[in-house]
Formats: C-alpha cells, structure tokens, sequence
C-alpha cells in the first residue's frame, strides 16, 4: 500500500529532481509497519535476535517521528512485517527506476541539443 506520489522539487542552483512524496496516513493498518507515535507506515528494523522460541526481540524505528521502540514479536506478526518491508522496498525500487530512466533521457537531450548546436567538439573526447 503506497501512500506516495512522485512530483517534481527545484532546488536554488536549478536542478531538479524527481522525488517520491509521502501524504499523512489516515487510519493506517495496524502493523509493526505502523508507527505508534506518528501512524507513518514505513517503521524499519534496527536491530533482532531471538528471544525464546519462536519469537524475536526487534528494535524498530520511524523515519518520520524518529520514535524508537523494543517488542517481542511472533514468527507470525514478523512475517506480515517483513511482506510490508517487502512492498515498501519494491516501491522504493521503482521509484528510483524511474527516477534514473528519466535523469538518463534528460542528459540524452541535453547532450542532443549541445551536439545540434555545435558546442561538442572532437577535443572534448
């Protein structure tokens, strides 16, 4: 579940990038994902280790609030957190595939118009 879209930020020097911007998350799912502080969905894994049997110790993070906590969690509940941890990878991952594609076809034109004009010379390579 992706509560982002991408747009478009200009910083002072002109460039630009193409960034994946998050909206508050009303009524999130609950989940080890879900932050308790902030409801932000993108709570990670800091740290873990087994804690008896079956069940793991995890230091989880937000990003967002910067809240830290400590829980022990069953093979169930870490399982539904790592498919969350999964998805939220896959989006980032895709993002930033776009994000090169298009920075990519930016420098192709770029260097196209630069080419077409005459300002790319034998002695530049």
């Amino acid at each position: 579940m992706e509560s982002g879209s991408p747009r478009r930020v200009t910083l002072a020097s002109g460039a630009q990038f193409r960034v994946l911007a998050f909206t508050p998350f009303a009524g999130a799912a609950a989940g080890l994902h879900v932050c308790p502080q902030c409801q932000g969905p993108r709570v990670i894994p800091v740290h873990w280790e087994p804690a008896g049997a079956g069940h793991w110790a995890v230091l989880r993070r937000c990003p967002d609030c910067r809240w830290h906590g400590a829980g022990r969690h069953g093979q169930d509940e870490l399982g539904a957190y790592d498919e969350e941890l999964d998805r939220g990878t896959a989006a980032m991952v895709r993002t930033l595939r776009e994000a090169v594609a298009e920075r990519m076809t930016e420098d192709v034109e770029r260097f196209l118009d630069a080419l077409g004009a005459g300002h790319v010379l034998p002695e530049d390579f």
